[in-house]
């Protein structure tokens, strides 16, 4: 078993649970879900999908974005 110990030293925001395809469309103004539904989570997203997203939802929080 390989273990690994880091420090972070910055406070961190982590969303409780996925992040749905209506925050998604609310955030991105995109749906990219092959399965369709509010409450689903979103889904067929890469990194730089997902970095974007970060770093917009930081934007509107009044945060500064990390990537």
């Amino acid at each position: 078993m390989w273990v690994m110990w880091m420090r972070i030293s910055q406070d961190y925001y982590i969303s409780r649970c996925e992040i749905t395809q209506t925050q998604w469309h609310q955030v991105m103004g995109t749906a990219p879900s092959y399965f369709q539904g509010e409450t689903l989570p979103v889904e067929r997203v890469g990194w730089h999908d997902a970095v974007a997203f970060c770093n917009k939802l930081s934007e509107r929080e009044a945060l500064v974005p990390c990537y």
